[in-house]
């Protein structure tokens, strides 16, 4: 017979999410998250490890000495980047820092992307560490989707490298709803 184990940390949500009006959440439009480093720069293994995830096959990724031929420097695939910023789900201090629309004190109890997009004024490099800032731009009243009532929260996200250049920009449209069905949508 096969005992269960005692050992099991219990689940815990993927991120935490604030509720609170629609009025509160307007209150949040041109707020800006703490800039956030990241810990780790960019090298080798990073860099081959996510063009083998997306199956990219740019020798540039692959090659160093014909990277830095063609580019000066061990470049790394653009997508590295939000890469880079996706914590960890467990460490052991158990710090995570949580995406600013999920601070957002909005009504809903679930975050999906609904867009978004990057804008890059160099390649990635070897070595390079960033520093990204989120902003909350815009705040939709509420929309009804399919999935449930919810409002779209959109960001604009900078990326900076430690010389302060700026790298890249981006922007996040994010839904953050109630699904159709649950207890909170039926009362």
């Amino acid at each position: 017979m096969a005992r269960e184990s005692s050992t099991e940390a219990p689940a815990r949500d993927w991120i935490s999410i604030v509720t609170g009006t629609y009025e509160e959440g307007l209150e949040w439009v041109g707020r800006k998250a703490e800039p956030v480093r990241t810990r780790l720069p960019i090298e080798l293994g990073l860099i081959r490890d996510f063009a083998g995830l997306v199956e990219d096959a740019n020798p540039a990724y692959w090659d160093a000495d014909l990277s830095r031929e063609i580019w000066g420097a061990q470049i790394a695939p653009a997508g590295l980047l939000r890469a880079m910023f996706c914590p960890p789900r467990w460490t052991p201090d158990h710090e995570r820092a949580e995406p600013l629309a999920a601070r957002v004190p909005l009504p809903g109890t679930t975050l999906i992307n609904a867009a978004s997009g990057q804008s890059f004024r160099r390649p990635l490099h070897y070595g390079d560490y960033f520093t990204m800032v989120e902003e909350i731009v815009e705040i939709s009243a509420e929309k009804r989707t399919r999935l449930g009532p919810g409002h779209f929260v959109r960001t604009y996200t900078t990326y900076h490298d430690d010389n302060a250049e700026l790298v890249a920009t981006g922007f996040g449209e994010l839904l953050r709803f109630t699904p159709i069905g649950t207890k909170s949508e039926d009362e």
